[in-house]
């Protein structure tokens, strides 16, 4: 008799064999220790996994936007067993992306998956649709060069003593008032 048995068994086995754990032995009391065990070593990996996650992705993007897909990601993930080693390799998310689709594709019926697939090619040769693909080349480079530059903030000095950002220039402006204010009163103005 399977261990799991229940509606997501097939899902569950999906993972099962990709972390190489066995479910149908001849003893199935030891089957469950071992399986608990290996639950409970995953889970150790899995945290520093998901940590792995989150500092590659703060490089990148902004993490209230994106730590919500990440966890997710990273539980499904924290459940396959020896793949949750792939984090140390530079080629992780390929890897993550294409282990993911085919779980996906395996859980699903022949209408879903040609569904899918035909979906999946109608927005990959929309992409080469966009007016992007039209312009010279000249031009990208132009584009990419401007939104590059504007991620930075420009840098504006006073006098070139101190550099100016929002605050230190409020600053400057409540003390010249402050200074004013002092002037006025002792009839310097």
């Amino acid at each position: 008799m399977p261990l799991c048995d229940s509606p997501y068994s097939r899902h569950f086995n999906i993972l099962a064999y990709h972390g190489g754990w066995n479910f149908y032995p001849a003893n199935p009391d030891k089957a469950s220790i071992r399986a608990l065990l290996m639950l409970f070593f995953n889970i150790s990996r899995f945290i520093g996994f998901i940590f792995s996650v989150v500092n590659f992705f703060k490089v990148f993007y902004d993490l209230e936007k994106l730590s919500w897909n990440v966890c997710v990601t990273a539980i499904y993930f924290g459940t396959c067993g020896k793949d949750i080693i792939l984090y140390q390799n530079h080629r992780i998310l390929d890897r993550l992306r294409r282990k993911l689709h085919k779980d996906m594709l395996a859980n699903m019926d022949e209408g879903q998956r040609n569904q899918h697939i035909s979906f999946c090619r109608k927005v990959g040769e929309g992409m080469y649709d966009l007016p992007w693909y039209s312009l010279s080349i000249e031009l990208r480079k132009d584009i990419l060069f401007i939104i590059l530059k504007s991620q930075k903030p420009p840098r504006i000095s006073a006098g070139k003593i101190i550099e100016l950002n929002m605050e230190t220039f409020s600053e400057a402006t409540k003390n010249m008032y402050r200074w004013l204010a002092v002037f006025r009163q002792l009839g310097f103005t």
